[in-house]
């Protein structure tokens, strides 16, 4: 399958403009099973925590606690108003949730961090990440562009959001399966119950200022569970 470079780069002499290299190691559990990815993190002065989408304004992690603990704020610190990395931490080495992003060096062609004005300029070296994770079978992107890079480096076609391609990775052997948004994780782990899931299971009701409210950067309204 030909690759599309489209999503990963933008027209234009941005030659001038500063790379910017990833400012994080990728988190590996040694039971990871499942590797989430997005694209790059905003600039350091939308930082709360040297993590993961660390802006608290985005609700990647408010949706984490929905998944597994039926609570939005499972993850958040409300004395400190930012999220609370050590039990992040521990949620991820327990459900063996790895997490990535595919832009290891990008420039940016605005002055934010949105994936429209984010150029590729080297993309993350997903050989040598799933061959440290030899259990991951599973590859969540959660935007458009970290789906493109996926697919260039798998050699598969970008998913339609909430939506998966089953592929086997050459250079491993190794069956994966890819999935577009967030509906990928909260599937995955309850199809294959790993383990009790209370997110899954409890089926809790979405606060109405989550519901209702423009989704933040990183994340769509289609990536929130329907309750």
């Amino acid at each position: 399958m030909d690759k599309d470079n489209s999503l990963l780069s933008a027209t234009g002499n941005n030659g001038a403009l500063p790379v910017e290299r990833h400012p994080w190691a990728p988190f590996m559990p040694d039971n990871a099973r499942i590797l989430i990815m997005g694209t790059f993190p905003p600039k350091p002065n939308r930082w709360r925590m040297n993590f993961y989408y660390p802006n608290p304004t985005n609700d990647f992690w408010r949706i984490m606690g929905i998944i597994f603990y039926g609570d939005p704020l499972a993850l958040y610190d409300s004395d400190k108003k930012e999220f609370d990395l050590a039990e992040i931490k521990v949620l991820l080495r327990r459900e063996g949730i790895a997490m990535s992003d595919t832009g290891h060096k990008v420039r940016r062609l605005r002055d934010n961090a949105s994936d429209k004005f984010l150029e590729i300029v080297e993309p993350v070296d997903l050989d040598g990440l799933l061959r440290s994770m030899p259990g991951c079978h599973v590859v969540v992107t959660t935007g458009e562009k970290a789906a493109a890079v996926i697919a260039n480096l798998t050699g598969t076609g970008i998913p339609r959001t909430g939506e998966y391609v089953d592929t086997v990775y050459e250079p491993l052997g190794r069956e994966l399966r890819i999935w577009r948004r967030l509906h990928g994780l909260i599937r995955s782990l309850c199809s294959r119950r790993l383990p009790f899931i209370p997110g899954c299971l409890k089926q809790p009701r979405m606060p109405d200022s989550l519901l209702h409210r423009k989704p933040m950067r990183g994340i769509a309204q289609s990536d929130i569970p329907k309750m």
